[in-house]
């Protein structure tokens, strides 16, 4: 069955409406697609397969006025960025960038832990400037190594 219509096709329901499709449901729109619910929200679950969302040529902005969660179960959290990754909390900050980190606050600044470790970068990180020792030889024994 195929419903065509030349302008606008609208489908009122006073109680409920439901779909169901055996095998793939597909919508369509050439320009744009809202979802409202004035009161429980909505929710979307997929038994199988993953969940993708993409924004093929712009931004993509969650917001809610109460706790926003990101979580996995049984795995890792990953968020990547080619530029920068910021998280603000107030006035502190944590800003990532392929060159630098940097953390900022006006309040008490706390690191806990067993142990701090200090370590040269590992394999995967590719040195874009300086080295971190030089490669002349230490023959005087002067510490020219690590004089750059």
């Amino acid at each position: 069955m195929q419903f065509v219509a030349n302008d606008s096709v609208q489908t009122t329901a006073g109680n409920s409406a439901d779909w169901s499709v055996l095998k793939r449901f597909t919508v369509a729109a050439g320009e744009k697609i809202s979802l409202f619910v004035q009161k429980l929200g909505i929710t979307i679950y997929a038994a199988k397969g993953p969940v993708r969302i993409q924004a093929q040529s712009d931004a993509i902005d969650l917001a809610s006025l109460h706790d926003t969660v990101i979580r996995s179960v049984d795995g890792s959290v990953i968020i990547e960025a080619k530029r920068e990754i910021l998280l603000k909390c107030g006035n502190s900050y944590f800003r990532m960038t392929p060159e630098n980190i940097t953390n900022a606050t006006n309040g008490d600044y706390i690191e806990k832990a067993i142990t701090w470790q200090k370590k040269s970068p590992d394999g995967t990180m590719q040195k874009t400037a300086l080295p971190y020792a030089n490669d002349i030889a230490d023959l005087a024994r002067h510490g020219s190594k690590f004089s750059g």
